[in-house]
């Protein structure tokens, strides 16, 4: 970093740690009491639009994004007290729905996407009591995205088994092991391809570990100790070893909890990390450019996003903390603005707005006083993770300014999406695109620009 670049950091207010920098916040008012936040493509244009939850109001909503940052005014939708969304492909139409579970009533209202980002009445269906979280997965390896659903109040999980074309069965299948559940992640930690379910657990000092059994079951599986009770849990592969990797937030405890994953399925004893205070959210992204991923850490009373570098030895660093809303609870990231580094967004429960961190790890190679060696060709590298689920980053290469596209098209060469399509100065570029919305399979990724083209293979593995 040159001693210019530097100083434009430190004028604009951010804090860096080990190469991690972001913009000051910029706040958007949604409603009252917002209690999750997520990212998603939802009019199918490419760009990553908001989706938020605000408790209190009754109301869901969606904060759509122009490509570059720029966000629009909020569109509201009517939920009884949610607390919770996910966003995925419900009924195989090629678009983003939503599942938003109904803390009051017990129940997840779904709302289907008609294309273009508009949605309709939601209909609803019963799951138990006091709902908080939810997930999306093909639990049965049917072709259909299923629902998972935590119970607090019941302290089980509730699955809904999607027949397809978000037509549901009417048994609602549930599950124990688990104490007052908390936040649900889907992953196959014992490698046998089929989903299983990690949960935090607000009401014990473990985490609950819950094995697919392949016939619509699970049973419980050795659960690592936490040593506090939990109110989230992320899972990402920060040691790029092929295999998931688990964090919990332990806010009373104010400490993280990372569990290296191994490959008979179990965990390494927890590995603690302390953050900006209460920690109460957390998710793993690569925020510095250096193809590791870091932890992003919502700290409840202190108002803050603590970013904790990956040191790429099986440590992470120091926390560099960035000012957000009052009592944030929840954090997603994505690109918002289109510059190939991922971007933080928290919900804050405590201001009644969402607060936006634009990364600013990028810089275009056209920067004042930023000395670089410009690209000689134009020319696209393999996407990274590949296999991938749900996000992979595309690097690519932009010799001269000049207008550049990206396609992803299917086996059949129908075009899926475009995650990018602007004009782009000279430099180097890394592209994150999320592919929830889409099912499984091999799909092509095109980039064009500079009168060439050119193309690879990736696969996308639920």
């Amino acid at each position: 970093m040159t001693a210019v670049f530097a100083a434009l950091l430190i004028l604009s207010g951010t804090t860096t740690a080990a190469g991690s920098g972001f913009q000051s916040k910029i706040d958007i008012s949604v409603g009252n009491e917002p209690t999750d936040v997520v990212a998603a493509d939802i009019e199918g244009d490419g760009d990553i639009d908001l989706i938020v939850t605000n408790h209190a109001s009754g109301t869901i909503s969606i904060i759509f994004n122009d490509g570059r940052g720029n966000f629009g005014a909020p569109v509201n939708y009517a939920v009884n007290a949610p607390s919770s969304v996910c966003t995925t492909d419900l009924d195989n139409d090629g678009d983003s729905d939503l599942a938003v579970t109904e803390q009051s009533n017990g129940r997840v209202a779904v709302f289907r996407n008609d294309g273009t980002g508009s949605f309709g009445s939601s209909f609803n269906l019963l799951i138990g009591s006091y709902p908080q979280a939810i997930a999306a997965a093909d639990i049965d390896n049917d072709g259909n995205i299923d629902l998972l659903a935590a119970n607090t109040g019941n302290n089980n999980i509730s699955l809904l088994r999607n027949l397809g074309g978000a037509v549901f069965d009417t048994t609602t299948y549930k599950f124990s092991g688990t104490a007052g559940p908390a936040a649900i992640v889907i992953l196959d930690f014992n490698n046998d391809n089929y989903k299983d379910i990690a949960l935090a657990n607000y009401g014990f000092d473990h985490i609950a570990l819950l094995q697919n059994t392949k016939h619509l079951g699970f049973v419980s599986f050795i659960s690592p100790y936490i040593g506090a009770t939990q109110s989230d849990i992320s899972a990402f592969d920060y040691n790029k070893d092929g295999i998931t990797d688990l964090i919990t937030t332990s806010p009373e405890k104010t400490f993280l909890s990372l569990m290296t994953g191994k490959s008979d399925g179990t965990f390494d004893s927890a590995q603690k990390y302390t953050a900006g205070g209460n920690p109460y959210a957390a998710i793993g992204d690569d925020f510095n450019g250096d193809n590791y991923p870091d932890m992003a850490v919502a700290n409840r009373y202190t108002g803050t996003v603590s970013i904790l570098d990956n040191l790429q030895d099986g440590t992470f660093g120091y926390p560099a903390n960035f000012k957000v809303g009052n009592y944030p609870v929840a954090l997603c990231a994505a690109d918002f603005d289109g510059d190939g580094d991922e971007d933080i967004v928290t919900a804050n429960f405590g201001s009644g707005d969402i607060s936006i961190l634009f990364n600013l790890y990028h810089t275009p190679t056209d920067a004042p006083g930023v000395e670089t060696t410009l690209p000689a060709d134009f020319r696209l590298e393999q996407n990274y993770p590949n296999p991938f689920n749900p996000k992979t980053t595309f690097p690519f290469y932009v010799s001269k300014k000049g207008s550049v596209r990206l396609d992803i098209y299917d086996l059949l060469g129908r075009l899926v999406a475009t995650p990018v399509n602007k004009i782009f100065p000279a430099g180097e570029y890394r592209i994150s695109w999320d592919a929830s919305r889409l099912n499984s399979g091999v799909y092509f990724y095109r980039l064009s620009g500079d009168g060439k083209n050119q193309a690879r293979k990736m696969i996308l593995l639920k």
